[in-house]
């Protein structure tokens, strides 16, 4: 009786007695339905739909030959149409051997892929369940457009054996996308920003389904690239991982979360405090600046101005215990378009610095001003320096630079009132 068929309680296995431990089925309905039946009712042709046919090929070797390919039924399998039950002798105990088998030569196909650029994975849904342990990403190339090299500004990266995959054969393998990867596609700001500009190729090796034959997926050749089925943006912001100061190279030096684009980097931005909680701080100017190309770090070039108003103040950016960071979203900016604004490290949350290089640098005395008039001479050094530290008597005048006859040498009753700075004041007496 075909309405009393009940595709749950049947079975496929790889052994005859399902105690033997290898891989079996039991078939769900989903998609099951009888294609076609002779008169008297004894033959049915059932297409067991995919949902059964790609979770028998998950389960490899299970009906990958004749030899491990049993089926097995309960009694609640069917009815005759006097009401009978079937005979519990094909049970799973003694399931009956196939009389007719026909291998898989049919090759999978990609039906469709999802890219999220947030959580940096690349979910692929293939035709059939493939072997996960034989796919390889270096196959897959993203693109711009479903022709490589449509223009000379089109953009293309090939995946690299740093992305790793999940791990069950199925027909939906996740790729998690290698920092690496998902950096070099950032850079290449134009690629997979939207469903747009989102292409993929891949070659015949990417992967082989389960079959006796493995056979290799139908490639996607260049110029029929495949667009994305669904893309989520990057709307994360970076942040900054860590930072290094070099006083006496007069280089700060920041690393991000992710690669920026530093045409959005404005030192503004950043502030060097003495402690997590400042007591004492100095907010950097955009006269800071950067050569550095987009990517992971950026290097900024302190200003003169910068620099001495870091100097000038001796209760931070001594040591490493007193250099800490923090900055607010202006300083930088992601690669896309609109960019995503860099994450804030308000005050008692700074970062402290991880590399710290002190000023070992001697300053120099660049310049000088005698004003005879007020008494006045004024110093000018190359850095800020300690006044407190000022001999006087270490200072002479000559009528010439050679005339050591006329040297007039500073005594101690000339003094300075200067606070540290580049410049000093000396009123002479």
């Amino acid at each position: 009786d075909p309405l009393s068929w009940d595709p749950t309680a049947f079975y496929v296995q790889e052994d005859q007695n399902q105690n033997q431990g290898g891989e079996y089925w039991q078939f769900v309905s989903d998609d099951v339905v009888i294609v076609s039946r002779n008169e008297t009712l004894t033959y049915m042709n059932i297409s067991v739909g995919a949902t059964n046919l790609n979770a028998i090929k998950a389960k490899y070797p299970l009906c990958s030959k004749p030899k491990y390919s049993y089926l097995a039924v309960g009694a609640a399998g069917a009815t005759d149409l006097a009401g009978n039950s079937m005979s519990v002798l094909d049970t799973i105990y003694a399931g009956i051997d196939v009389r007719m088998y026909t291998y898989d030569r049919t090759s999978p196909e990609l039906d469709y892929y999802v890219l999220d650029m947030n959580a940096g994975t690349l979910e692929l849904t293939f035709s059939e369940t493939v072997d996960v342990s034989k796919l390889d990403v270096t196959q897959i190339t993203l693109q711009q457009n479903a022709l490589s090299n449509v223009s000379d500004s089109s953009k293309s990266f090939t995946i690299t054996e740093s992305t790793t995959t999940s791990t069950d054969d199925d027909t939906d393998i996740t790729l998690y996308l290698s920092d690496d990867d998902l950096n070099n596609i950032k850079l290449l700001y134009t690629l997979c920003t939207d469903k747009d500009s989102c292409f993929l190729r891949h070659t015949s090796n990417l992967v082989v389904d389960m079959s006796t034959y493995r056979n290799e997926i139908i490639e996607i050749p260049d110029g029929e690239g495949q667009a994305a089925l669904k893309l989520i943006p990057d709307t994360t912001s970076p942040e900054i991982e860590w930072f290094n100061l070099d006083m006496d190279s007069r280089i700060l030096t920041i690393h991000y979360s992710e690669v920026v684009n530093t045409s959005w980097a404005h030192a503004s931005g950043v502030t060097i405090q003495d402690a997590a909680t400042a007591s004492s701080s100095v907010t950097l100017t955009d006269d800071t600046s950067t050569n550095s190309r987009n990517g992971l770090e950026v290097i900024f070039e302190l200003s003169d101005g910068d620099f001495n108003n870091l100097k000038c103040d001796s209760m931070h950016t001594v040591d490493a215990a007193t250099s800490w960071l923090i900055t607010d979203t202006t300083s930088m900016a992601d690669m896309m378009n609109p960019p995503n604004m860099i994450k804030s490290i308000a005050d008692e949350f700074a970062t402290q610095v991880t590399n710290f290089t002190a000023d070992f640098s001697q300053p120099r005395l660049v310049s000088y001003e005698l004003d005879l008039d007020t008494g006045n001479l004024t110093l000018t050094f190359s850095e800020p320096v300690d006044t407190t530290t000022l001999d006087v008597t270490g200072i002479a005048l000559y009528g010439a630079r050679d005339d050591t006859d006329s040297q007039i040498t500073l005594t101690t009753d000339s003094y300075t009132m200067s606070t540290p700075d580049v410049t000093i004041d000396i009123a002479l007496r």
